[in-house]
């Protein structure tokens, strides 16, 4: 501008290569003013947006929206001088039953996971490569597992020492765009699903042998990169070797043979539902918006419990709710109210629903929480994205004690 180099901020699609080999960045072009010819090429993070000069100091700042930070282009050197993690999130939280941290997912600021001690007041911060959609722990491994959405890997970790391992790439399409990814990794045993909605790819790992067991392409849960989150969930019944497949936006469910993936069973969830759903999951959850309950071998996909032998719907909740914890006695859900940017966690009685506690959640905006219940400390732990924060409930055991204990 004014006879000084101009820079034009463009995005990249599928077509460029490097992105579709998932890494995913964004452009930055340096343009001759007089000729219009291109000068310099420069990468930056994804999702990049907006764009400041500073010309005193003959820089520009470019705004990554996809991982909160902030890239810094020297003007004279043509190159990109530091990128800075400005922004922080809580997406998802596991925790380690021996040792009880807790592992916090920041995925929108920055692709890193915090390790919280309870009792101590400073986070660890882990490294977590490309956009990590999800977190799971398998303790009888001492292993720390995030699924990665850009890389099609599971990253991992080993709980004693602390050291990144090899990663575990699948044999799958990489992701180009935000239609999220969603995993489902069997504690006890090791053994993972991952669906992908932009490919319509189900794939199935033993992480403890690091083998693929087998993948499938499902066309009708072929979405594009451009979708967003909520599109296609997995679950896994480790008692009767079965994959769920869930599309909670057109109801469908698929069910596959576990070790070899053959397709046993599909049917639509609901033929007869009058709310849309494009419209529920607007006001509902979008992120892990399904659960299986092992004790009751039952599947509860937003506002619908199902059973997991029949796929019959046997309830519905008024609100959309989401399910993160059941056991043969109680369930832990959030809800939201359809009319209001309000949440609340609910405690009930997993036989006939009966609500046992209501608590409105603390500085609740319009996005949705994530949440996790740790049975052996009996506490819920809450994580609200744009706060960047986790409140910590009293759990069931613990009706008596006061609510909102610390927040780390």
């Amino acid at each position: 501008y004014k006879g000084k180099p101009l820079y034009k901020l463009a995005r990249r699609g599928i077509e460029v290569p490097h992105f579709a080999q998932g890494q995913p960045q964004s452009l930055v072009q340096l343009l001759d003013v007089k000729s219009g010819d291109l000068i310099a090429t420069l990468p930056v993070r994804f999702e990049a947006h907006t764009a400041t000069a500073d010309a005193a100091h003959q820089r520009i700042f470019i705004g990554n929206g996809g991982d909160g930070s902030a890239s810094i282009i020297d003007i004279a050197r043509r190159k990109v001088t530091d990128t800075l993690d400005m922004a922080n999130a809580a997406e998802g939280m596991v925790t380690d039953p021996n040792s009880g941290r807790c592992f916090i997912l920041n995925r929108l600021g920055g692709s890193e996971i915090y390790v919280w001690t309870p009792g101590s007041a400073r986070l660890e911060r882990w490294a977590a490569g490309n956009w990590p959609v999800e977190l799971a722990l398998v303790p009888s491994l001492n292993r720390l597992y995030a699924f990665s959405h850009f890389d099609s890997s599971f990253y991992s970790w080993d709980l004693k020492t602390h050291q990144r391992l090899e990663d575990i790439p699948l044999p799958i399409p990489d992701n180009t765009g935000d239609s999220l990814s969603d995993i489902y990794v069997d504690p006890e045993t090791g053994i993972a699903a991952v669906v992908c909605p932009e490919s319509g790819y189900l794939c199935v790992v033993d992480l403890k042998r690091r083998r693929v067991l087998w993948k499938k392409c499902n066309e009708d849960l072929r979405f594009g990169a451009k979708a967003g989150p909520g599109l296609a969930s997995v679950l896994i019944n480790p008692d009767k070797n079965l994959v769920y497949c869930i599309s909670p936006k057109t109801y469908k469910i698929w069910v596959y043979d576990l070790n070899h993936g053959d397709l046993l069973k599909s049917t639509d969830l609901d033929k007869d539902i009058t709310t849309s759903p494009s419209t529920m999951n607007a006001k509902g959850y979008a992120i892990d918006p399904c659960y299986f309950d092992r004790a009751r071998q039952r599947l509860f996909i937003g506002s619908y419990v199902v059973n997991a032998k029949d796929l019959r719907i046997t309830h519905r909740w008024t609100n959309p709710q989401k399910i993160f914890y059941a056991d043969a006695n109680f369930i832990w859900a959030l809800e939201a109210d359809d009319g209001k940017d309000q949440e609340y966690l609910v405690l009930l009685d997993a036989t006939k629903f009966n609500e046992l506690r209501r608590t409105p959640i603390e500085n609740n905006t319009r996005i949705r929480c994530t949440a996790h219940y740790d049975p052996k400390a009996d506490n819920v732990y809450v994580g609200q994205l744009p706060q960047a924060q986790v409140l910590i409930y009293d759990g069931f055991k613990k009706l008596t004690q006061p609510l909102i204990r610390q927040r780390p």
